[in-house]
């Protein structure tokens, strides 16, 4: 069964690197742009004007997509 939880806290974002990670590795064509570091480093530009909010869906306990 899919889950799609949100994902608000910089804790929450921060405990998905490993995952985020791995996933991007498995896109094609591989990017810089798909990695958790470059997700951080636009969260730390916008973070004193926006929101963090992200989708997570997982199938079971593996991380399939991110939004």
């Amino acid at each position: 069964m899919l889950q799609v939880v949100t994902i608000a806290s910089e804790t929450e974002f921060a405990a998905l690197e490993m995952e985020w990670n791995a996933a991007a590795r498995h896109t094609a064509p591989a990017s810089v742009f798909l990695t958790h570091e470059w997700f951080t480093a636009a969260w730390a530009w916008r973070r004193l004007d926006s929101l963090l909010n992200l989708l997570v869906a997982r199938h079971g306990t593996e991380l399939v997509g991110i939004l």
